[in-house]
């Protein structure tokens, strides 16, 4: 699995006082990308199974992070994993010792290039605080190679952009920096 980011530009009618008025609309999408159609398609139909179409409680976290890691190309790196505080909230309380929780968590994160497609995501970001997220299908045999499932799409609207130099050794994100170790 790979991440791409993008948008889909949309004509939408909205209601204005007593007019309703056509307007186009950028909407965000990060796209988890898949060869295997059905393990795509089992994650998303299991998620929003969880979260529904909308994760209003903010169960999956995202970061964005930028700047230089040592060791990797310049870019930045996605980060994808569960919300710990979501987690904390949920934790059977029975399992609270010496008030501490022993939490693991599974997650996800890849360096991307630098491109035009994180300025046009923070840009619409910024605007619109909200993006979705969906499985995508990677066909090596077509002309557009990656084929997004609108339909399995979930609604975000908490993303942490970050500065690699602002993570430390103890940070949730941190662990990007010790995959190069």
């Amino acid at each position: 699995m790979f991440f791409a980011l993008g948008y889909i530009t949309r004509k939408v009618t909205k209601k204005y006082s007593e007019q309703k008025k056509a307007a186009v609309v950028d909407f965000n999408i990060m796209a988890f990308v898949f060869e295997n159609e059905k393990f795509a398609l089992r994650i998303f139909q299991q998620w929003q199974s969880d979260f529904e179409k909308n994760d209003t409680k903010e169960q999956l976290r995202i970061a964005i992070i930028e700047g230089d890691i040592p060791g990797q190309p310049i870019g930045y790196t996605i980060h994808l994993t569960s919300n710990p505080e979501v987690v904390l909230k949920n934790a059977d309380v029975s399992e609270i010792r010496d008030g501490q929780v022993k939490m693991a968590t599974i997650c996800r994160f890849q360096r991307m290039q630098s491109s035009e497609a994180l300025t046009r995501f923070k840009s619409v970001y910024f605007n619109s605080h909200e993006f979705y997220i969906m499985p995508a299908l990677y066909d090596r045999g077509t002309p557009s190679n990656i084929h997004p499932y609108t339909n399995l799409s979930i609604l975000k609207r908490d993303i942490y952009f970050r500065n690699a130099k602002d993570i430390s050794k103890s940070d949730l994100d941190s662990v990007i920096f010790r995959a190069q170790q």
